[in-house]
């Protein structure tokens, strides 16, 4: 009687155990698609994500800037011929702020060599299509994309 108790409460703690881990394993997942930076007060700010390295200048926001890999597609959104993306996604928030006027977001990555030459596009999603973001320079030997973004909102590369 004793044994079988013994067994259930183990087989009960082994399953407990493992949602804990399964549970912990995702959220650790979930944060590697994810950051979140402070901004400081006269302090630029670096983040990271992946492949994709982002340079905030001191004073494009007051509130909290957020980066996001998402796994949507563009099924349904217009786009310019030829269009291919090189990246995924990536979701600036809070969704809708605008940066400061005159602040310019630097856009680090690698890009293979076979890409053509990477245009950052803002998803317009009320309009349905991809629009080309007009103030945006590639250094090829640097691998490093420069572009002034307007708000926060979704992009793709």
């Amino acid at each position: 009687m004793r044994l079988k108790r013994f067994i259930s409460y183990l087989v009960v703690g082994f399953v407990l155990l493992s949602m804990l881990v399964t549970y912990v394993w995702a959220t650790v997942e979930q944060n590697d698609r994810r950051q979140v930076v402070k901004p400081k007060p006269n302090q630029s700010m670096h983040m990271k994500l992946k492949d994709l390295e982002l340079e905030i200048p001191a004073g494009a926001a007051n509130e909290d800037i957020s980066l996001e890999e998402v796994d949507e597609n563009l099924n349904g959104i217009q786009k310019p011929y030829g269009f291919k993306a090189i990246s995924k996604i990536y979701r600036f928030g809070p969704h809708g702020i605008k940066f400061a006027k005159g602040k310019e977001i630097k856009f680090n990555y690698k890009l293979s060599e076979g890409n053509r030459v990477p245009y950052l596009y803002y998803i317009n999603r009320k309009l349905q299509r991809l629009e080309r973001i007009s103030e945006q320079g590639f250094n090829s030997k640097k691998r490093t994309l420069e572009a002034k973004l307007e708000h926060f909102s979704d992009y793709v590369i």
